[in-house]
């Protein structure tokens, strides 16, 4: 529960701190969206283990 609202906080900074990256840099989003799931998951998988 409380891992979700962590995700949840952290990808709405993300959403707007990638709004405004996306007018300087509009072919840079989709990888920086892959970029930024990909360690969200590993993020996800490490507090799991712990």
């Amino acid at each position: 529960r409380t891992l979700e609202e962590i995700r949840a906080s952290i990808f709405s900074e993300f959403r707007t701190s990638e709004g405004a990256r996306r007018q300087q840099q509009r072919f840079c989003g989709p990888f920086v969206a892959m970029t930024f799931n990909f360690f969200v998951g590993v993020s996800i998988i490490m507090a799991n283990k712990i």
